[in-house]
């Protein structure tokens, strides 16, 4: 049970943040678009088991800092994902009708580009779970993740 929220916790908290800075680079100006990558990047560059067991010793073992750890991480899976997507889909037809209708960039994403993402994007969800579910039981395993009162997989 504890895998799970952390799993769903973190995964949802991640794929928040990536979605959004995704789209924000998809469809803003160069600026935007060169900031999140940039940022994108460097958190791509960093393994993931070093900067979680930096993070979680810096502010101390609990189920919240390892949720906080795996969303500051794992948010740049989504917004690679959700870039190249958005990428694609800015140039279709009914993106650019509602641009020439006057609708806005807001509603058009939120209406017409997410659900066209959505298909790829569960697809990371799935494996972005599974990898959760694993890294926490690893870092609970290693003593950073869940108190050892509370049952884990890692416990």
């Amino acid at each position: 049970r504890v895998s799970l929220i952390v799993a769903f916790g973190a995964v949802g908290s991640s794929a928040l943040i990536g979605i959004v800075l995704g789209c924000m680079a998809g469809f803003l100006n160069r600026a935007v678009q060169s900031i999140v990558l940039v940022a994108t990047d460097i958190v791509l560059s960093i393994p993931f088991v070093l900067l979680a067991l930096a993070l979680i010793s810096a502010l101390g073992p609990s189920l919240l800092n390892v949720i906080l750890a795996f969303t500051v991480v794992r948010w740049a899976q989504y917004a690679r994902v959700t870039y190249a997507l958005s990428l694609e889909l800015r140039e279709r037809e009914y993106v650019l009708a509602c641009k020439a209708g006057g609708i806005s960039l807001t509603r058009t994403i939120l209406v017409h580009v997410l659900p066209n993402m959505s298909g790829p994007l569960l697809v990371v969800t799935t494996l972005e779970l599974a990898y959760a579910i694993l890294m926490e039981s690893g870092l609970s395993f290693l003593g950073l993740g869940a108190p050892p009162e509370v049952p884990s997989w890692g416990g």
